[in-house]
Formats: C-alpha cells, structure tokens, sequence
C-alpha cells in the first residue's frame, strides 16, 4: 500500500532502552551471522525464520547500532495512527497488529483492526506537527485497550497458553506482563524514543 503525497504520513525508527525496535525475522537473521553458532542453535535459528508466525512479532535487536525497522505511521484521524513496516522482502508494508491470543506487537498482511496513538511525557495524544525537533520520548498506545505498550519476554505467558516458543527474544505486549497477582512484580509501561527519518510533506494538518 502506498501513501505517497500525504501529508499526513511520516516514517520513524522507534527504541526502548537505547536498542531499535526490529522485526524477529530481522534478529533472527542478525544472529545466523554468528559463525561461532553451533548446530543446534543454527538449526533453532533456521526453523524460527522458516515458521509462519515467529518471524512477524517485534522484538528488541541484540545491539544499539543494529539497523532499526522503518515504521510508517498513517494518520486516521483523531490522533490515532495506523503504522506499517517498511523493509526490503516479504513483511513490506504488512500492518502493525496486536495478536488477540498473545497480545504482542506483529505485522500482518490481514484486514487487522489494531490502530496506536503517541502519547509525550505527561501530554494528551499528539500528531506529529505536536512534536519538537529531534528525537522525542513517547508511550505507543494499543487503542483497542487504550493501554500502553510494555515490554516482556516471549515466554512471559507461558502458564496462560503462550503461542511463541522461544524464551530469549523480547516483546511488545498491550497487557500487564505481571501474572503473578502480587503488586510488587507489575511491569511498567514502556517509554519508546521516537526518530523522525522522512517528515510530512506539510506539517499544518
């Protein structure tokens, strides 16, 4: 899908604790690059990037300066975004979804639903003509549970029916990780560093 010559359109990268927000098929990838792997991790690798779901959830790359997804957010209306992935083979242009079993951030080539809105520090939903120059600290709000994004590892429902199999990635969930029922172990919403790679061709929508 295009939306070229919109105004209301920009792309950006988006971090967590100075690490870029990548596709698991791209961290996947990233570490079959290793050549001290041995072939049981290589094989675990491989069978990961060949499965049908495993590849589609965003996760956290191993390394600061490994290449970010390119998200591309579509205003539509009302401060809320729809937000695609931009990058070269199968997922380009898939959307930003919630999976409703797991409640993690994926792309999807379906007709999904799932729309997010920016949240500043302490302000109200902003657009992107709301934000100041250079990289800005922003909540990502999954506004089918008007909840902010918290990040967890991918076995943390493992009691509850997880459908990822592997332990050692980071995820994006819409839902409190915190299945314990003690106060004491809830996780916190998770602040993203937002950086603006193209701009809206106008800024006054």
């Amino acid at each position: 899908m295009s939306f070229e010559g919109r105004a209301d359109v920009f792309t950006a990268h988006l971090y967590i604790n100075g690490y870029p927000l990548v596709l698991n098929q791209q961290y996947l990838q990233t570490k079959l690059l290793n050549k001290r792997l041995t072939a049981e991790q290589r094989v675990e690798f491989e069978a990961g990037l060949a499965d049908k779901v495993f590849p589609r959830f965003v996760t956290l790359a191993d390394y600061d300066d490994d290449a970010p997804l390119l998200f591309q957010f579509v205003s539509v209306g009302e401060k809320k975004y729809e937000v695609y992935a931009k990058l070269p083979g199968k997922y380009d242009g898939w959307r930003l979804a919630i999976d409703q079993q797991g409640r993690h951030l994926e792309v999807t080539d379906e007709a999904a639903l799932s729309t997010f809105s920016l949240i500043r520090e302490g302000a109200e939903r902003a657009l992107y003509k709301d934000f100041g120059p250079g990289p800005s600290q922003v909540i990502l709000v999954s506004e089918e549970r008007q909840s902010g994004m918290y990040l967890a590892r991918s076995n943390y429902r493992d009691k509850h029916g997880s459908t990822l199999k592997n332990d050692y990635s980071n995820i994006i969930v819409d839902v409190n990780p915190n299945f314990t029922g003690h106060d004491a172990f809830n996780g916190r919403v998770a602040k993203f560093l937002l950086k603006v790679v193209d701009e809206p061709q106008v800024t006054d929508f």
